[in-house]
């Protein structure tokens, strides 16, 4: 596979010529890389950052072994995650859920959103 910064002016070479009105399905498959086949598990020496299907050396063994469920619920006593009444809270972080969070907080605090109704 070329190399990143040449394979994304090959995939966004159809932008040069082509009138934004007459951009087809298949333009975004070639600018996003879509139409590359899936590369085979273990047989890329590194993750191809051109391959938006590639998932080689980036935690591959990770996803596809067994989960061990000890190993996230460290909480024992579900009564101990009780909160008070009114008291704000949040999901706990688990790698990127802090930009969830930031959603769900930024949500809860516009009334319109929390309650369910549409504007008028």
């Amino acid at each position: 596979m070329p190399a990143k910064p040449t394979l994304d002016k090959l995939c966004w070479q159809w932008a040069e010529s082509t009138d934004p009105e007459n951009v087809s399905l298949e333009n975004v498959r070639t600018a996003y890389r879509l139409h590359l086949p899936t590369c085979k598990l273990g047989v890329c020496k590194r993750h191809c950052k051109g391959n938006p299907y590639c998932v080689n050396c980036i935690g591959e063994k990770v996803w596809f072994g067994k989960i061990e469920d000890s190993s996230w619920h460290d909480i024992q006593d579900p009564s101990e995650e009780r909160r008070t009444p009114g008291m704000f809270v949040g999901l706990r972080n688990l790698g990127a859920t802090c930009y969830v969070n930031t959603f769900l907080q930024l949500w809860y605090h516009n009334e319109t959103i929390r309650k369910g109704e549409e504007e008028s």
